[in-house]
């Protein structure tokens, strides 16, 4: 077993795989579902031989019984070095489990433990123990240039390419998660079958859209003087059954990142300061600047406030909800 050293990379986790050096307990912790996922798999295809189900025990939710996982701790591996125990989506890191922290203090040389979690509290003594006695690898979305890269990658392997400005209007359109990212590169791939250049012209017929970034044009054309195209985007919404709610909540939304961009740009901060100060996207705060520089402060603080006002007029039954962004369109296009 190697000595523990506290928090690591993937890089530092793999390279510990190579080379066998692995730790007792791991912590694979973040939102990025796909990354945690091929931690586990790529840790279980180093100590599980193919088909050992002797020595793989899965727990997951949360309701688990921390006795019973101890209990499969302690057990001797089978005809194999080690045991190893995968805990995932559990409890155990949103309230107190003093017992599985200690027994981590404790654990057999044979066993390995991996929890996959989307959240932990690092005040918890259970999270302590792990940084103490074996690692936490965070896998939480990747920076969008990490992505591009990624994304590069993928598609050279497939024999595609596609330029940069093409691969981030990309990450403009899908969901912000790296399986939905590669289901939609895989469909893109498969949709340009016979050649090698993948375009933005790809992307709008084949991948499937985020129902936000049509927020973003919305504001863009209502506020380029272009209220038809506004309210034909807003059917578009409704077609694909946007709750008018949700849209109103979406557009206030965008207004409030649009007033801190500006105010960060104000101050002298570049797009990737701000997209770190404030856990934006790098693309949602370059849209964001664009469209502030059409509003003031004052503009953008007004639209706040009016939004503010449409909500509570839909939550006590003043106005329909789908009355209630018609009415935010049209003074953002009056501003």
């Amino acid at each position: 077993m190697k000595k523990p050293t506290g928090s690591v990379s993937i890089r530092d986790l793999n390279r510990d795989l190579k080379e066998k050096t692995i730790r007792q307990v791991y912590l694979l912790l973040g939102n990025e579902v796909y990354l945690r996922t091929q931690c586990r798999d790529n840790i279980i295809k180093t100590l599980i031989p193919e088909g050992d189900t002797m020595n793989l025990a899965f727990y997951e939710g949360g309701d688990i019984d921390e006795n019973a996982v101890m209990r499969a701790a302690d057990t001797l591996p089978f005809f194999n070095d080690y045991r190893l125990i995968v805990i995932s989506d559990s409890s155990f890191f949103s309230s107190s489990h003093d017992a599985m922290a200690r027994y981590i203090e404790q654990i057999p040389q044979s066993t390995c433990m991996v929890f996959s979690e989307e959240k932990a509290d690092s005040r918890l003594k259970l999270y302590k123990a792990i940084i103490k006695y074996g690692a936490v690898i965070d896998l939480s979305t990747p920076p969008d240039a990490t992505l591009l890269i990624w994304l590069d990658r993928m598609l050279r392997q497939a024999g595609r390419s596609a330029d940069r400005p093409t691969l981030e209007y990309f990450l403009q359109v899908v969901i912000h998660d790296m399986t939905a990212m590669k289901n939609e590169m895989e469909k893109l791939i498969s949709y340009t079958q016979g050649r090698s250049l993948v375009t933005r012209q790809d992307i709008d017929r084949i991948c499937s859209s985020v129902p936000e970034n049509k927020i973003f044009d919305m504001i863009d054309a209502v506020s380029g003087g272009d209220k038809k195209k506004a309210f034909r985007l807003y059917d578009d919404l409704l077609v694909l059954q946007e709750p008018p709610m949700r849209i109103l909540f979406n557009l206030n939304a965008r207004f409030r990142q649009m007033n801190e961009v500006k105010r960060l740009r104000v101050k002298g901060y570049p797009v990737r300061t701000i997209a770190s100060m404030t856990d934006m996207r790098e693309f949602i705060v370059k849209k964001s600047a664009a469209l502030g520089e059409r509003f003031s402060v004052q503009d953008l603080r007004s639209l706040m406030e009016f939004g503010a006002e449409m909500e509570e007029a839909v939550k006590t039954g003043k106005l329909s909800d789908k009355l209630a962004v018609e009415l935010m369109l049209i003074r953002c296009s009056q501003i």
